[in-house]
């Protein structure tokens, strides 16, 4: 009988998780827009361009205007300027309106200091440099490299972040940017203001960040700076969930410097309902003349109000010659601390406030005291979460037009089940074109943990089993043979009866007198064959 391989391929969907415009890295097209109008539907990278063109130009800062993203767009790793300068140097370029990203995704940013225009003097990097609209519903991922060797004077301060260097209000975002220093940063006249998601924020509310915040040498590097895993300096943070590292090696050796380093913000006045899950670490290489601040939630103390926070960091190492705590980093009697966590085992930081919990109470399930199950999540053997930062993945599987999905929440587990139809078995299976095969058991293979989508190929073949199996016998001399694809050869050697033909859902659809040979046409398929208390089970 002729071995037949089905192969199922997954069959490519446009989505918004599927599809994205890659850039030049040169076009630029306005033609969507009409001062006349206030909302505006961007679905192209060339058209984010020309929308961070007519914000550069100085001449449209979309006050009381409304600009949508309609499909996921890539930056191809092609030199990005921010949307806005917003120094007084450039004529105060800013963007004053509203930036919706739909949900859509914004990937493969790229900003690189000595590439920009009137480098050493613009002091806004990121996606957007300067806002005072609102940026809201968009994910972004990409790299920010400050390099060359810069000790500003010119100006009274710089910021780095990653959706947004300096902002007013920042919603419900994603981003996983990672922040490069690859030179020395001191600041003469002002500071350095760097965080994950904004530099510097007057309110952010549901965001969730990744990431990190590195430098290339661990000497000689910071000095007068204020850097957290959201934001180096806000107002009022609220629903924030932070897994970013921040690595920093801190240089006190400069005369009157300072540094303010918070796991969520360097310096804020409000921080409500949020989580740091990240890393934090910070070096100092000199006793020096200044001071260093290092706080798990917030590195400064003075007149700030934390309430239902968590600090629980996957790391936390800071030397000795700094003040760091593990949510505050010092003493304050003007600061406010209300229902917050950190995890025990702390190694080297004062406890000045909240509550010490451990690992297995913080994941017991339970809610912790005071907190709001319509904000928070809690699940046994899980961190608390909050529960609009929940994300959902999808796990694709093919179909004949198309593939369907399964929606799966973020840290859960779901197992496929593979079934191939009486005849057939796995051949390989694939999970994102990686062969999978070997973690395939009875049948069954388990996602834990799920962080991501995942695309599913699975190829079958045809059962090494003889085409005819016995599935039943009475001890009677009975003979089948499969003569080709589409006959069925059956030998009474004598006896007398009938032969039976059933699908394999029980339904009878043949019924032949039995003589010394019978031959039966039959379509391709899988059948039951009974001749006198015989059964067998037969593949055409």
């Amino acid at each position: 009988m002729k071995k037949i391989l089905l192969v199922v391929f997954c069959i490519f969907c446009v989505s918004q998780s599927s599809y994205s415009d890659k850039w030049d890295g040169i076009s630029s097209d306005t033609s969507w827009y009409n001062p006349n109008e206030n909302e505006f539907h961007i679905s192209s990278a060339s058209e984010l361009k020309g929308f961070s063109d007519l914000v550069n130009s100085g001449e449209h800062t979309f006050e009381g205007k409304t600009v949508y993203l309609e499909k996921d767009i890539d930056l191809n790793g092609k030199s990005w300027i921010p949307i806005g300068y917003g120094d007084d140097y450039f004529g105060n370029k800013i963007f004053m309106g509203v930036f919706d990203g739909n949900g859509f995704k914004i990937s493969n940013l790229y900003i690189k200091y000595t590439e920009l225009p009137f480098m050493g003097y613009m002091n806004t990097v990121s996606l957007f440099g300067s806002s005072k609209g609102i940026i809201s519903n968009l994910s972004l991922t990409g790299e920010i490299y400050m390099d060359g060797n810069n000790s500003f004077s010119s100006m009274d301060s710089y910021y780095v972040g990653g959706i947004v260097a300096k902002g007013d209000s920042l919603l419900n975002c994603f981003c996983d940017v990672n922040i490069n220093f690859l030179s020395t940063y001191h600041y003469i006249n002002g500071e350095g203001i760097c965080g994950l998601a904004a530099g510097e924020i007057n309110y952010a509310k549901g965001i969730r960040t990744s990431g990190g915040i590195y430098h290339e040498y661990d000497y000689d590097s910071f000095a007068n700076i204020e850097a957290g895993g959201l934001s180096g300096k806000s107002k009022e943070i609220s629903q924030c969930y932070i897994a970013g590292e921040i690595n920093i090696p801190f240089d006190k050796n400069v005369l009157g410097s300072s540094g303010y380093i918070g796991g969520i913000s360097g310096i804020s006045e409000k921080i409500y309902n949020s989580i740091f899950v990240g890393s934090l670490n910070v070096i100092n290489r000199y006793s020096g003349n200044g001071y260093s601040f290092v706080g798990g939630i917030c590195g400064y103390s003075r007149n700030v109000i934390i309430s239902n926070c968590i600090f629980s960091p996957s790391s936390f190492e800071c030397n000795a010659s700094m003040f760091v705590g593990s949510i505050l980093p010092v003493s304050d009697s003007s600061a406010e601390v209300n229902n917050t966590y950190y995890l025990e085992s702390g190694n080297g930081w004062s406890e000045y406030y909240g509550t010490m919990i451990s690992e297995e109470d913080l994941k017991s399930g339970y809610p912790l005291n005071g907190y709001d199950k319509q904000i928070w999540s809690f699940e046994n053997d899980k961190y608390p979460m909050i529960n609009s930062l929940i994300m959902e993945y999808y796990i694709y599987i093919p179909c004949e037009y198309g593939k369907m999905g399964m929606i799966v929440r973020e840290g859960n587990s779901c197992a496929i089940r593979i079934s191939p139809e009486d005849g057939w078995e796995l051949s390989t299976f694939y999970v994102d074109n990686i062969d999978c095969t070997s973690f395939v058991e009875n049948n069954k293979y388990t996602f834990n943990n799920i962080s991501s989508d995942h695309d599913i190929n699975v190829i079958l073949k045809s059962c090494d089993e003889t085409s005819v199996m016995k599935t039943k016998s009475s001890g009677r001399d009975v003979e089948i043979n499969i003569v080709n694809e589409g006959l069925l050869r059956v030998k009474s050697n004598g006896n007398s009866g009938y032969v039976c033909i059933y699908t394999m859902d029980g339904k009878l659809i043949r019924k032949e007198y039995l003589q010394d040979t019978t031959n039966i046409h039959l379509r391709s398929g899988i059948y039951i064959v009974k001749v006198n208390g015989e059964s067998f089970k037969v593949k055409l």
